[in-house]
């Protein structure tokens, strides 16, 4: 699977809670960075569910935006999502990621 895969799925995104999260989960097991935007749409959900599977699926994507989505969502309302946002940060062991994690 790879990008044409992701715009397959991208639509189906829209659709209701149950689908949403399959393929928010299988957006972050391709790790396409074109799913970067629609994953970072879906942490204003209003399902808690769909938030933290939105950020577990951008922690797998190694593109530096996916770092400014896990640095803006460590002041994120829900606490798992702040939680995944901060161990995303980490995992990547990049430098640009230690000053949002000391000021969170």
């Amino acid at each position: 699977m790879g990008p044409a895969a992701v715009d397959c799925l991208l639509p189906l995104v829209s659709q209701d809670s149950s689908l949403r999260k399959r393929v928010i989960r299988l957006l972050g097991e391709i790790s396409d960075a074109s799913a970067i935007t629609t994953l970072s749409q879906a942490l204003q959900d209003a399902d808690p569910d769909i938030q933290r599977a939105s950020i577990r699926a951008l922690t797998k994507i190694a593109d530096p935006r996916v770092l400014e989505v896990l640095a803006s969502s460590l002041s994120h309302p829900n606490f798992d999502v702040r939680h995944s946002a901060a161990y995303g940060l980490v995992r990547s062991r990049d430098t640009r990621a230690t000053m949002p994690l000391i000021h969170a």
